[in-house]
């Protein structure tokens, strides 16, 4: 009997895969997967984030930026608690799998932000 090729894929490329593509893998909902990636970017995009390093390496203050910049452009309260919600997720991920030192979020009140 043959043995049949999985089309999983191998331990190797597994290991290959940066973490924070594993966290959004695995958001349940594909709204939320949708959303959160959506949400990260906005943060990448906000703060001229060029690559993983960079990200794994923001503190506190570009939080803080990135809620003001939010602020000035009107965007909604709940948008903005989404999207810090969004990020605090990824970077608790990235310090539970070692890949980030500290959540910069973690200190952010949410109450803060008007709504």
């Amino acid at each position: 009997m043959k043995a049949q090729q999985s089309s999983l894929p191998s331990v190797e490329l597994l290991q290959s895969v940066p973490e924070e593509e594993v966290w959004l893998q695995g958001q349940r909902s594909e709204q939320t997967r949708r959303a959160y990636k959506l949400d990260v970017a906005h943060f990448i995009k906000t703060l001229g984030i060029r690559n993983r390093t960079e990200l794994r390496k923001v503190n506190r203050a570009a939080v803080v930026v990135w809620v003001r910049s939010m602020e000035t452009e009107d965007a909604m309260p709940r948008t903005i608690r989404r999207r810090l919600s969004a990020l605090s997720s990824l970077f608790k991920h990235l310090v539970e799998h070692r890949a980030a030192n500290i959540n910069p979020v973690r200190e952010i009140k949410r109450s803060n932000v008007l709504g």
